[in-house]
């Protein structure tokens, strides 16, 4: 149970509460299961300090230190700790869940099987971070900073690598987050790694809530054919040149998938670039009965755009996007490669 007379003093002053804790340097502060939502300990001398199972909703923690403390099950969904100090800390079993943790170091910080869905890790810095089993999907990761760490079991879909008012750009791994971060901000770095050829696939389209279904048609087939799809979705506003973007990112992609339903500016987009990528397939896409951005024949002259495939609606599209769009798409890509291999 925790210390009545602790949850006193942190309730009380910030200032109050770091002197306490100057002066009582061997007591170790104990919240355990205490409730203390929304309670702002920003800036707070929170090391060593025990908060397991306790609630810490909303709460502000913005810049505190909360080195080696234990937050085993901790509730800090939507909690801000941005700048905060963790290391050496236990947040296994935590639920971080939208929680703001935008340039916190994580530094051997325990995250084994924590619930991190909608954080924002943007600037975070992820030292020999131990996020086994821990589940990471839609998180905000522009600049963070990973070394070392543990991923395995882990779940990391939709990792938006973009930083705030620029069009979201989705990846499914921390890795991939933090190489295709290098190649779109560092312009020397992509010439030397264009050579590698990655397992990613470049999906284009316009994917408001009622399409939502098809995106995730095409992504859940992409993964099971052990591929990494990388999501720019026109659907979301920024202003952002997306034309630099696609012409990036699908240079370093296996092949490049576009759906040209409801949103002329796809097509406008891949007539920009189509000329920057003649050894990358792209297979044009489009929905039945709805606005596509370009007509069947707009791609015919060039050899590495596939013929316009139409689907009747997600699950037609679900059954046959790997032998329709993915077969295809990978015999393409291995023709263009033994015609480069041959000089041709």
């Amino acid at each position: 149970m925790a210390n009545a007379g602790h949850i006193d003093i942190v309730r009380d002053r910030l200032d109050h509460w770091n002197e306490w804790r100057r002066k009582n340097t061997t007591v170790v502060p104990d919240f355990a299961g205490a409730d203390l939502a929304e309670l702002n300990l920003a800036g707070a001398n929170l090391a060593k300090a025990d908060f397991s199972g306790a609630s810490l909703l909303q709460a502000c923690m913005k810049g505190a230190n909360l080195g080696q403390a234990s937050l085993f099950r901790a509730k800090l969904a939507g909690a801000v700790l941005s700048q905060a100090s963790f290391f050496k800390a236990d947040l296994s079993e935590a639920n971080l869940e939208g929680a703001n943790l935008q340039e916190a170091v994580l530094e051997r910080t325990n995250l084994r099987s924590a619930n991190a869905a909608n954080a924002n890790f943007c600037f975070a810095t992820l030292l020999r971070t131990n996020l086994e089993n821990a589940v990471l999907d839609n998180c905000a990761v522009y600049g963070t900073s990973l070394w070392d760490v543990n991923l395995s079991e882990s779940r990391q879909r939709d990792l938006d690598i973009m930083p705030a008012q620029q069009p979201v750009l989705s990846v499914d791994s921390l890795q991939t987050a933090q190489l295709v971060g290098m190649l779109l901000h560092h312009e020397k770095a992509r010439y030397e790694v264009f050579s590698i050829t990655l397992n990613t696939v470049l999906v284009i389209g316009r994917f408001p809530p009622d399409r939502k279904p098809v995106l995730a048609a095409i992504k859940e087939a992409l993964r099971r054919g052990e591929y990494s799809p990388l999501v720019l979705d026109f659907h979301l506003p920024g202003p952002g040149d997306k034309n630099e973007i696609v012409k990036t990112l699908g240079k370093m992609s296996r092949f490049v998938i576009a759906d040209l339903t409801d949103d002329r500016r796809i097509a406008e987009t891949l007539d920009a670039v189509i000329h920057f990528l003649p050894s990358i397939p792209i297979q044009p896409i489009g929905q039945k009965g709805r606005e596509q951005g370009a007509a069947d024949s707009h791609y015919h002259k060039y050899r590495w755009v596939l013929p316009f495939w139409r689907y009747m609606d997600q699950d037609d599209l679900a059954k046959k996007i790997e032998r329709e769009v993915i077969a295809p798409a990978e015999q393409k890509a291995a023709e263009i490669r033994q015609k480069m291999s041959f000089g041709m």
